[in-house]
């Protein structure tokens, strides 16, 4: 749930973040500001939790004890602070800078790298961005009003 709550703010999140941030023009920290309006949806989202946890009943989970995994403080440190540089990068346009500083400092993360995934990701962007080559899509786009709720809505809808 947190990955998707975070990947809403952010503009590298969702294929369709990208491209509402693109059609808008605005800068990394206007497009978080318009997407943090789903923090005003999450009384209604406790409300929901707390209606399904009195509605169904209680089941007991049985759990199998999972080996635990090495935690790398300094890898997550350095990813932390390169996630701050990436932003920045994104708005001065030296984005391809910013990440071969990290392949030189973090060489074992594209190493370990889970290529495959990426590569789902990359074909939902290149899908996105067929139909957002679409006439229909494209007239859509020319007539939406970009206030906070509609880029909140609209996103969503894409999601």
């Amino acid at each position: 749930m947190a990955v998707n709550v975070g990947s809403m703010l952010t503009l590298c999140g969702n294929p369709q973040n990208i491209y509402l941030f693109r059609q808008i023009d605005i800068s990394v920290i206007d497009f978080i500001s318009k997407m943090g309006m789903g923090i005003v949806f999450l009384p209604f989202f406790l409300l929901l939790v707390t209606y399904s946890y009195a509605l169904f009943p209680k089941k007991q989970i049985f759990l199998n004890p999972v080996k635990k995994e090495n935690f790398d403080k300094k890898l997550f440190f350095i990813s932390l602070v390169m996630f701050f540089i990436f932003i920045v990068s994104l708005e001065f346009s030296i984005l391809r800078y910013t990440i071969s500083v990290y392949f030189f400092i973090c060489q074992r993360v594209f190493k370990e790298f889970d290529y495959f995934l990426i590569l789902t990701f990359a074909l939902m962007f290149i899908d996105f961005n067929l139909l957002s080559r679409l006439e229909t899509f494209q007239n859509f786009m020319k007539g939406f009003s970009y206030n906070y709720l509609n880029i909140f809505n609209l996103s969503v809808f894409l999601s």
